[in-house]
Protein backbone atom coordinates (compact mmCIF):
# COMPACT_ATOMS: atom_id res chain seq x y z
CA UNK A 1 0.00 0.00 0.00
CA UNK A 2 1.30 3.30 -0.72
CA UNK A 3 0.79 5.55 1.58
CA UNK A 4 3.61 8.71 2.41
CA UNK A 5 2.45 9.17 5.85
CA UNK A 6 3.72 5.84 6.69
CA UNK A 7 7.11 4.34 6.51
CA UNK A 8 8.82 0.97 7.43
CA UNK A 9 12.39 1.34 8.34
CA UNK A 10 14.80 -1.23 9.68
CA UNK A 11 17.38 -1.32 12.70
CA UNK A 12 20.36 -3.52 11.94
CA UNK A 13 22.61 -4.98 15.10
CA UNK A 14 25.57 -7.97 14.31
CA UNK A 15 24.98 -10.72 15.97
CA UNK A 16 27.72 -12.54 15.01
CA UNK A 17 30.54 -13.34 12.43
CA UNK A 18 32.47 -16.09 11.83
CA UNK A 19 34.43 -17.77 9.19
CA UNK A 20 32.64 -20.81 7.40
CA UNK A 21 35.02 -23.97 7.12
CA UNK A 22 34.80 -24.34 2.86
CA UNK A 23 37.09 -23.76 0.04
CA UNK A 24 37.32 -21.17 -0.93
CA UNK A 25 36.83 -19.48 2.00
CA UNK A 26 33.79 -17.95 3.30
CA UNK A 27 32.23 -15.34 5.46
CA UNK A 28 28.93 -15.34 7.39
CA UNK A 29 27.50 -12.41 8.91
CA UNK A 30 24.23 -12.81 11.50
CA UNK A 31 22.20 -9.55 12.17
CA UNK A 32 19.53 -8.74 14.49
CA UNK A 33 16.95 -7.16 12.60
CA UNK A 34 13.77 -4.75 14.04
CA UNK A 35 11.42 -3.27 11.58
CA UNK A 36 9.51 -0.65 12.44
CA UNK A 37 6.16 0.60 11.12
CA UNK A 38 6.22 4.49 11.88
CA UNK A 39 3.33 7.43 11.24
CA UNK A 40 6.08 9.84 9.42
CA UNK A 41 3.47 12.78 9.48
CA UNK A 42 2.06 11.76 13.63
CA UNK A 43 5.02 10.82 14.69
CA UNK A 44 3.95 7.38 15.82
CA UNK A 45 5.34 4.26 16.13
CA UNK A 46 2.88 1.76 15.17
CA UNK A 47 3.99 -2.08 14.75
CA UNK A 48 7.82 -3.87 14.81
CA UNK A 49 8.83 -7.13 14.51
CA UNK A 50 12.38 -8.65 14.91
CA UNK A 51 13.61 -11.27 12.65
CA UNK A 52 17.34 -12.96 12.77
CA UNK A 53 18.98 -13.73 9.13
CA UNK A 54 22.12 -14.33 8.29
CA UNK A 55 24.07 -14.22 4.80
CA UNK A 56 27.46 -16.01 3.68
CA UNK A 57 29.61 -14.72 1.01
CA UNK A 58 33.18 -14.84 -0.26
CA UNK A 59 33.41 -11.06 1.56
CA UNK A 60 31.88 -8.65 4.14
CA UNK A 61 29.81 -6.74 1.92
CA UNK A 62 28.65 -10.16 -0.23
CA UNK A 63 27.78 -11.47 3.44
CA UNK A 64 25.73 -8.65 4.59
CA UNK A 65 23.73 -8.17 0.87
CA UNK A 66 23.05 -12.01 1.06
CA UNK A 67 21.42 -11.52 4.87
CA UNK A 68 19.57 -8.68 4.03
CA UNK A 69 18.17 -10.24 0.91
CA UNK A 70 16.32 -12.42 3.40
CA UNK A 71 14.17 -9.67 4.53
CA UNK A 72 11.15 -9.83 2.30
CA UNK A 73 7.58 -11.25 2.41
CA UNK A 74 8.95 -14.78 1.93
CA UNK A 75 9.84 -14.61 5.42
CA UNK A 76 6.75 -15.98 7.47
CA UNK A 77 7.68 -13.41 10.20
CA UNK A 78 7.52 -10.55 7.97
CA UNK A 79 4.97 -11.56 5.89
CA UNK A 80 2.56 -11.35 8.89
CA UNK A 81 4.26 -8.29 9.94
CA UNK A 82 3.27 -6.27 6.46
CA UNK A 83 -0.35 -8.06 6.46
CA UNK A 84 -1.01 -6.30 9.81
CA UNK A 85 0.98 -3.43 9.13
CA UNK A 86 -1.73 -2.53 6.20
CA UNK A 87 -4.70 -3.44 8.57
CA UNK A 88 -3.61 -1.06 10.96
CA UNK A 89 -2.96 1.42 8.63
CA UNK A 90 -6.70 1.00 6.99
CA UNK A 91 -8.11 0.59 11.15
CA UNK A 92 -6.05 4.13 12.13
CA UNK A 93 -7.44 5.98 9.42
CA UNK A 94 -11.28 4.35 9.64
CA UNK A 95 -11.12 5.57 13.42
CA UNK A 96 -9.07 9.12 12.68
CA UNK A 97 -10.79 10.64 9.40
CA UNK A 98 -13.17 12.89 11.18
CA UNK A 99 -10.19 14.64 13.41
CA UNK A 100 -8.17 14.13 10.19
CA UNK A 101 -10.47 16.31 7.97
CA UNK A 102 -11.00 18.78 10.46
CA UNK A 103 -7.52 19.37 11.19
CA UNK A 104 -6.46 19.16 7.17
CA UNK A 105 -9.67 21.90 7.41
CA UNK A 106 -8.49 24.27 9.92
CA UNK A 107 -4.63 24.04 7.98
CA UNK A 108 -6.52 24.93 4.85
CA UNK A 109 -7.62 28.09 7.24
CA UNK A 110 -4.49 29.37 7.62
CA UNK A 111 -3.40 28.73 3.95
CA UNK A 112 -1.60 26.13 4.74
CA UNK A 113 -2.82 24.36 1.70
CA UNK A 114 -0.04 21.97 0.89
CA UNK A 115 -0.03 20.79 4.40
CA UNK A 116 -3.68 19.77 4.48
CA UNK A 117 -3.82 18.09 1.14
CA UNK A 118 -0.74 16.11 2.12
CA UNK A 119 -2.43 15.12 5.34
CA UNK A 120 -5.75 14.12 2.69
CA UNK A 121 -3.99 12.66 0.04
CA UNK A 122 -2.49 9.76 1.63
CA UNK A 123 -6.05 8.41 2.58
CA UNK A 124 -6.23 4.57 1.64
CA UNK A 125 -8.56 4.08 -1.20
CA UNK A 126 -9.96 1.35 0.73
CA UNK A 127 -11.20 3.39 3.91
CA UNK A 128 -14.43 3.60 4.69
CA UNK A 129 -14.44 7.49 4.49
CA UNK A 130 -11.94 8.12 1.32
CA UNK A 131 -14.70 9.48 -0.30
CA UNK A 132 -15.17 12.28 2.33
CA UNK A 133 -11.24 12.60 2.58
CA UNK A 134 -11.05 13.22 -1.45
CA UNK A 135 -14.34 15.67 -1.37
CA UNK A 136 -12.28 17.79 1.38
CA UNK A 137 -9.10 17.81 -0.49
CA UNK A 138 -11.40 19.03 -3.20
CA UNK A 139 -11.81 21.79 -1.75
CA UNK A 140 -9.05 22.79 -0.62
CA UNK A 141 -7.38 21.77 -3.48
CA UNK A 142 -10.03 24.86 -5.66
CA UNK A 143 -8.50 27.07 -3.20
CA UNK A 144 -5.01 26.47 -3.78
CA UNK A 145 -5.64 25.96 -7.43
CA UNK A 146 -4.47 29.45 -8.73
CA UNK A 147 -1.00 29.91 -6.90
CA UNK A 148 -0.06 26.21 -7.27
CA UNK A 149 -0.32 26.11 -11.27
CA UNK A 150 0.94 29.55 -11.71
CA UNK A 151 4.29 28.26 -9.67
CA UNK A 152 4.12 25.40 -11.66
CA UNK A 153 4.05 27.58 -15.31
CA UNK A 154 6.86 30.03 -14.14
CA UNK A 155 8.88 27.06 -13.57
CA UNK A 156 7.91 25.69 -17.05
CA UNK A 157 8.73 29.00 -18.28
CA UNK A 158 12.52 28.72 -16.57
CA UNK A 159 13.07 25.48 -18.30
CA UNK A 160 11.95 26.01 -21.58
CA UNK A 161 14.66 29.91 -21.47
CA UNK A 162 17.01 27.58 -20.47
CA UNK A 163 16.81 24.71 -22.66
CA UNK A 164 14.25 25.41 -25.79
CA UNK A 165 15.07 21.76 -27.23
CA UNK A 166 13.88 18.93 -28.14
CA UNK A 167 15.18 17.30 -24.71
CA UNK A 168 14.28 20.23 -23.11
CA UNK A 169 10.71 20.07 -24.34
CA UNK A 170 10.28 17.30 -21.91
CA UNK A 171 9.74 18.15 -18.55
CA UNK A 172 7.94 21.69 -19.94
CA UNK A 173 5.30 19.44 -22.11
CA UNK A 174 4.93 17.55 -18.62
CA UNK A 175 4.04 20.60 -16.42
CA UNK A 176 2.32 22.48 -19.13
CA UNK A 177 -0.06 19.85 -19.89
CA UNK A 178 -0.87 19.31 -16.01
CA UNK A 179 -2.47 22.48 -15.63
CA UNK A 180 -6.33 22.49 -14.35
CA UNK A 181 -8.72 23.77 -16.97
CA UNK A 182 -9.76 25.98 -14.75
CA UNK A 183 -6.93 28.03 -13.30
CA UNK A 184 -6.33 31.24 -14.14
CA UNK A 185 -3.36 30.30 -15.91
CA UNK A 186 -4.33 28.26 -18.22
CA UNK A 187 -4.63 29.92 -21.31
CA UNK A 188 -1.33 31.08 -20.95
CA UNK A 189 -0.21 27.89 -19.98
CA UNK A 190 -1.79 26.43 -23.17
CA UNK A 191 -0.17 29.37 -25.35
CA UNK A 192 3.57 28.76 -24.14
CA UNK A 193 2.42 24.83 -24.97
CA UNK A 194 1.78 25.94 -28.09
CA UNK A 195 4.96 27.02 -28.88
CA UNK A 196 7.33 24.35 -27.31
CA UNK A 197 4.82 21.95 -29.43
CA UNK A 198 5.74 24.47 -32.68
CA UNK A 199 9.53 23.77 -31.82
CA UNK A 200 9.42 20.12 -31.39
CA UNK A 201 6.66 19.76 -33.89
CA UNK A 202 4.16 17.79 -31.92
CA UNK A 203 0.17 18.03 -31.50
CA UNK A 204 0.89 17.66 -27.21
CA UNK A 205 -1.60 20.92 -27.12
CA UNK A 206 -4.44 20.24 -29.32
CA UNK A 207 -3.72 16.51 -27.31
CA UNK A 208 -4.22 18.20 -23.82
CA UNK A 209 -7.08 20.38 -24.73
CA UNK A 210 -8.93 17.49 -26.19
CA UNK A 211 -8.22 15.54 -23.34
CA UNK A 212 -9.44 17.71 -20.50
CA UNK A 213 -12.59 17.93 -22.23
CA UNK A 214 -13.68 15.01 -20.96
CA UNK A 215 -14.75 14.74 -16.98
CA UNK A 216 -13.46 11.52 -15.79
CA UNK A 217 -10.10 12.66 -17.67
CA UNK A 218 -10.24 15.79 -15.67
CA UNK A 219 -10.91 14.84 -12.36
CA UNK A 220 -7.93 12.30 -12.81
CA UNK A 221 -5.97 15.46 -13.03
CA UNK A 222 -7.23 16.51 -9.97
CA UNK A 223 -6.87 13.51 -7.83
CA UNK A 224 -3.31 12.98 -9.44
CA UNK A 225 -2.44 16.76 -8.62
CA UNK A 226 -3.58 16.44 -4.91
CA UNK A 227 -1.40 13.25 -4.43
CA UNK A 228 1.61 15.20 -6.40
CA UNK A 229 1.37 18.03 -3.70
CA UNK A 230 1.13 15.91 -1.08
CA UNK A 231 4.15 13.61 -1.92
CA UNK A 232 6.02 16.67 -2.58
CA UNK A 233 5.08 18.56 0.92
CA UNK A 234 5.85 14.87 2.82
CA UNK A 235 9.24 14.60 0.80
CA UNK A 236 10.43 18.01 2.16
CA UNK A 237 8.90 17.68 5.60
CA UNK A 238 12.07 17.35 7.99
CA UNK A 239 11.91 13.78 9.65
CA UNK A 240 14.65 12.45 12.39
CA UNK A 241 14.59 9.27 13.02
CA UNK A 242 16.54 8.08 16.52
CA UNK A 243 17.13 4.17 17.68
CA UNK A 244 17.12 3.87 21.19
CA UNK A 245 19.71 1.40 22.48
CA UNK A 246 20.81 -1.97 21.50
CA UNK A 247 17.76 -3.71 20.16
CA UNK A 248 15.58 -1.10 21.05
CA UNK A 249 12.43 1.19 20.28
CA UNK A 250 12.34 3.71 17.29
CA UNK A 251 11.42 6.88 17.85
CA UNK A 252 10.45 10.36 16.30
CA UNK A 253 10.61 13.89 17.01
CA UNK A 254 7.95 13.03 19.78
CA UNK A 255 7.38 9.85 20.27
CA UNK A 256 4.40 8.08 20.75
CA UNK A 257 3.92 4.24 21.28
CA UNK A 258 0.37 3.02 19.30
CA UNK A 259 -1.31 -0.26 21.10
Amino acid sequence: MENANFAITAKFDQLDRYIVSSAPTQIANVFGVTLYLVDVYNQKLFASVYVEVKGVGSNETKASLNAIRQLNAGNGKINTFLSGAKKKIISYYDSQLPSLIKEARSKASFKNYEEALAMLAVVPTCCNGYDSAMKEAMRIYVLYRDTYFLARLNEAKALWSSNPTQAGSVPVVAILSSVDPDAKCYKEAMALLSQVAKVVKTDVDYETKKKYEDAVELEKLRIQTIGEIGKAYAANRPMNLIFLGHGGAIATQSPVAVP
